[in-house]
């Protein structure tokens, strides 16, 4: 909350009285306001790269603590520097990285972010 106001995101707001600029409109499309809710998700012009480097980030660090957990991998490197590899094995667990799911089925979205396979009892999650 306080990051905002402190204009630690720099939207249009006037410190002053926190009332919008009379020129309020995203400086990226010109179409919407620029208020927060714009800028983390509805702007049409960051959704293609930042919200997609955020998606990918957050997953990045699931994908981390989850090859951990199996130990599947033993480096402890901070999430920010972590890149993770296709596939990871162990003789207990998969973990696949943005890997296409061959279905019987034709499935328009088969490319998951992150699968992680119990190879024992042959569950998938």
């Amino acid at each position: 909350m306080f990051c905002f106001k402190d204009v630690a995101v720099g939207i249009k707001l006037n410190n002053n009285n926190n009332k919008p600029d009379t020129d309020e409109l995203c400086r990226r499309r010109g179409k919407e306001s620029e208020t927060i809710q714009h800028i983390t998700a509805a702007c049409e012009q960051l959704a293609p790269t930042e919200y997609v480097k955020r998606h990918n980030g957050l997953a990045k660090s699931i994908h981390q603590k989850l090859a951990e957990a199996a130990e599947l991998i033993e480096d402890k490197s901070p999430y920010y520097k972590y890149i993770p590899a296709n596939v990871l094995e162990n003789e207990n667990f998969k973990l696949y990285w943005n890997r296409s799911i061959l279905t019987d089925k034709t499935i328009l979205f088969n490319r998951p972010d992150i699968t992680f396979m119990n190879k024992k009892t042959k569950t998938p999650f």
